[in-house]
């Protein structure tokens, strides 16, 4: 297939070095940042809220600092399952269902984070078979960062027979969902529609589940 050659102009955004804290708390800080708006050649201001992990409290921001787990129970002759969670955001005030997340520790490889992640909030070893380019949350919002780690699952593997979370205090309300893939798009939608009023789908899982399901029944 013939490469499309898109045509998109990217002009060089000089930003200021001011940086101004408008709040911070324990996890999450509040800045007003300056840069440049090559058309009108004026200063503009942005708000950005930015995470505060290992690597920023030691002054060395790193351009990620989070990793998103997929991860794949594969058995034979058994259809693929998708390891998910479910949990309570405070933010929004309800439960969400979510891939595996977490911050990645500092000096702390992605791959190894996202084992160590998947192992707490799911129970569950695998082995890394894909990791994403860098990926962003809500660019409007946050200067988060983000890479996907796909891991296939062995679920007769010793470590999977029996897999026990490993969550901190404030993870009380972590559940662990097994989903076929197959019908992804299908199964989430039911859920929320049974809970409507407790359950939200997190924006990166629908888009997921959505790309599978347009991809299998409108291309």
């Amino acid at each position: 297939m013939e490469k499309t050659n898109y045509k998109l102009k990217l002009v060089r955004v000089e930003e200021s070095s001011a940086c101004k804290k408008l709040g911070s708390g324990k996890w999450l800080e509040l800045d007003e940042v300056e840069y440049i708006d090559p058309n009108a050649k004026v200063v503009r201001k942005w708000e950005v809220c930015r995470r505060i992990t290992p690597s920023t409290t030691k002054g060395d921001k790193r351009e990620i600092d989070a990793t998103d787990i997929h991860g794949i129970i594969r058995a034979p002759n058994s259809p693929p399952l998708t390891v998910l969670v479910v949990q309570y955001r405070p933010a929004i005030g309800r439960y969400c269902i979510e891939f595996p997340s977490g911050i990645i520790d500092a000096q702390e490889t992605v791959e190894a984070a996202a084992l160590r992640e998947l192992r707490e909030e799911t129970g569950y070893t695998g082995t890394v078979k894909n990791v994403s380019d860098p990926i962003c949350y809500e660019p409007g919002l946050t200067d988060s960062m983000t890479k996907i780690v796909d891991v296939e699952i062995d679920p007769n593997s010793a470590d999977n027979i029996a897999p026990e979370q490993l969550l901190d205090e404030d993870e009380w309300s972590l559940q662990v969902i097994k989903v076929p893939l197959e019908r992804l798009y299908e199964e989430l939608r039911e859920l929320q529609h049974r809970h409507n009023e407790s359950l939200y789908i997190d924006s990166r899982l629908y888009a997921y589940a959505y790309g599978l399901h347009v991809a299998r029944n409108i291309l």
